[in-house]
């Protein structure tokens, strides 16, 4: 199908440039037979592009979120010449785990506050995929190229 006739079936810009989005990443992956991988999407983006990957027929993708139910999670786009265990396997190369650990005498944090600490930095949502807090610390999983910033 064509990119224009599958734009038509959604309605919203939002979800529109999403599956702009989603097109050209398969488009990179095919062109140069690489895996390609998109930003942390929210479980609503999650559903949008399983639906239309599903019309298009696109195999060899995965949804990864660090850990077992992940509500945000990017997409990971892979040619024929990979199996699915090798990327699986791989997946420490897009995603990143932050721990945070507030000094003893600091207030627990919730996970508004950590979120809002992390963005301040300058980072994007799309960058940040579940923050899970527990007493006095966190732990932030995010894109990898972030790594650097947070001290890994």
């Amino acid at each position: 199908m064509q990119k224009q006739e599958i734009l038509k079936k959604y309605s919203t810009k939002e979800d529109k440039l999403l599956i702009s989005k989603l097109l050209d990443k398969i488009g990179e992956r095919d062109r140069a037979n690489k895996i390609v991988t998109t930003d942390f999407l929210n479980m609503h983006e999650k559903s949008i592009c399983q639906e239309a990957l599903k019309i298009e027929k696109i195999n060899n993708y995965l949804f990864a979120g660090g850990f077992n139910n992940a509500e945000r999670s990017i997409l990971v786009f892979f040619p024929d010449k990979f199996e699915e265990e090798y990327i699986k396997s791989q997946l420490q190369n897009w995603i990143a785990i932050m721990r945070i650990e507030l000094p003893k005498y600091c207030e627990e944090y919730t996970h508004r506050e950590y979120l809002g600490g992390i963005m301040k930095l300058g980072v994007k949502r799309e960058k940040i995929g579940d923050i899970l807090v527990f007493e006095n610390r966190s732990r932030c999983y995010n894109n990898e190229r972030y790594s650097r910033l947070f001290g890994k």
